[in-house]
């Protein structure tokens, strides 16, 4: 599994097998890159989104949960800095002797900050001859007063307009959901040109739903349907609304029409050769060959990870479960997902 630039102009980002994590919550730590890198099922692995000098996490109000097949979170970003993830690549790579997968670093920040991450790891690549691509997250639903720039066609262009001329990198955006043909005519629009020159080469769709909320009934509830009294917000946010960005299953055919849309929306513009991470809701082979199916080149993962652990990765890449999954089939046969 390679990313290889066949010329400075040109970065490309191939991954094979076509699947491998997303940013998520479960690519945080040095171990969490680890064990994503050592499993056989990856053909890249993605760090969660990071920025310069790391987000303020709260425990308090930064939090995860699940119903049924559905996640909530009201995460932000990572707290670790660019920096600890170039060191735990680099230890990673060493452990292995011989590197075997790109890295896709994901970022986030202004404009600014965006480009001297991108610099960076730019830098950091050549001097220690490493297979690393970069996605700028500009999706994150999350934020408090920072709307994610990718659902607005101007501020979307201001990160566009940062990017390097000659990138020697492959680099992608991630995306967020979109839900009407005004949004994706104008997210396509927007990044024909950086696109057909190079300065952009891949895609993530999508991001998280953002203006989300799950309900909890109370612990001494025992009513087989809860009355309204009982039930109470399953998170708490920055804002204290609990409304978060929503993911897994209930995601699921909201991504692949997505995935659908701007797959044919980019061959119609001549841009066959884009290649789009689908990510939303897969947790099966099934899901993986939909995906597949309406034009995801790779198969990004986040929630089935966070509900059953990185063996969930070899059930979703081949539709059987490997010796590193048995606990996870278990749960997933108890009806988890």
């Amino acid at each position: 599994m390679t990313a290889s630039n066949s010329s400075p102009a040109s970065p490309t980002l191939k991954i094979d097998p076509p699947l491998l994590n997303t940013a998520c919550p479960w690519a945080t730590t040095i171990d969490d890159l680890r064990t994503l890198y050592n499993s056989r099922h990856t053909g890249a692995v993605t760090t969660r989104t990071t920025t310069l000098n790391g987000y303020p996490h709260d425990d308090s109000i930064h939090q995860y949960t699940t119903q049924s097949t559905t996640t909530l979170n009201t995460y932000g970003y990572s707290p670790h800095p660019l920096s600890y993830y170039l060191d735990a690549i680099k230890t990673i790579i060493t452990e292995d002797g011989n590197q075997k997968k790109p890295f896709i670093i994901s970022i986030t920040g202004s404009p600014e900050e965006v480009a001297h991450l991108i610099q960076q790891i730019t830098t950091f690549a050549k001097d220690h001859t490493l297979n690393l691509a970069i996605e700028i997250n500009l999706s994150c639903p999350n934020i408090e007063n920072a709307p994610p720039p990718a659902y607005d066609a101007a501020a979307l262009k201001t990160y566009l307009d940062a990017l390097p001329s000659h990138p020697t990198l492959a680099i992608g955006v991630k995306v967020p959901p979109y839900t009407y043909s005004h949004q994706f005519h104008s997210i396509l629009d927007t990044l024909e040109p950086f696109l057909k020159a190079k300065r952009l080469v891949f895609i993530t769709s999508c991001n998280t739903l953002g203006s989300c909320l799950l309900l909890t009934p109370s612990p001494s509830c025992t009513a087989i349907h809860p009355p309204a009294s009982s039930l109470s917000r399953a998170l708490n946010s920055a804002d204290g609304t609990g409304i978060g960005g929503m993911a897994g299953e209930s995601l699921h055919p909201l991504a692949l029409g997505n995935l659908d849309i701007l797959r044919r929306g980019l061959d119609e513009r001549g841009l066959n050769e884009v290649l789009i991470i689908g990510v939303g809701g897969v947790s099966s082979r099934d899901g993986y060959e939909r995906m597949r199916a309406v034009g995801a080149g790779a198969v990004g993962v986040a929630s089935a990870i966070g509900r059953l652990g990185v063996g969930v990765l070899g059930f979703i890449g081949t539709g059987k479960w490997d010796r590193e999954g048995r606990e996870e089939e278990r749960m997933w046969k108890g009806g988890c997902c």
